[in-house]
């Protein structure tokens, strides 16, 4: 299975394309407060943000890839992946990041719920985890507005793009409670 396009209200994900790479770049992986709790920092390079995007362009053509751009109102201002795919288990991760100037907006409420309910309902996978620094609040709202639930805290497990360790909040979320939330 592989990435497939999924439009919601007021987004469209889908497969990135080469010329998305510097609207990422300047909407997302150049932002600052977008990484400030990822392990990388802010990309000061578009060559850098358009290499890594031509590597994910070529894993499209593999099986089990799935990295949607977020597009709103006709820009790329983000993306969502699923990741750590466990077919065997029935799980994987999910992943998200968004441009600090489409924070508070829902918008990744919009996208993250949409990759989740595609990911249990139509790809089959029974379970979905995701992570956050426990400081990274927004990210976590956003979890639990899908329907995710905290599990586990480990702590100073996560090294943040500062250099400094953080507590991390693990999230899941099964296949049973995503219908529970239609």
């Amino acid at each position: 299975m592989r990435t497939e396009t999924i439009r919601t209200e007021r987004l469209i994900l889908r497969r990135l394309r080469p010329e998305d790479s510097k609207q990422l770049h300047e909407n997302c992986s150049s932002d600052e407060a977008v990484v400030k709790y990822l392990a990388r920092g802010a990309c000061a390079d578009p060559e850098i943000t358009k290499a890594l995007a031509g590597r994910w362009i070529d894993l499209y053509e593999t099986d089990d890839f799935f990295l949607w751009a977020v597009e709103f109102g006709g820009q790329v201002i983000g993306t969502v992946n699923l990741h750590d795919i466990d077919r065997a288990a029935g799980k994987c991760g999910i992943g998200f990041s968004i441009g600090s100037n489409w924070w508070n907006r829902g918008i990744m409420t919009e996208a993250a719920g949409a990759a989740v309910k595609h990911a249990l309902n139509e790809l089959g996978f029974l379970m979905i985890t995701g992570w956050c620094a426990a400081e990274n609040r927004a990210s976590a709202r956003v979890m639990e507005k899908i329907g995710m639930k905290a599990e586990a805290r480990t702590e100073m497990s996560v090294r943040l793009s500062s250099g400094e360790y953080a507590d991390q909040i693990w999230y899941s979320i099964r296949r049973e409670e995503g219908e529970e939330e239609e």
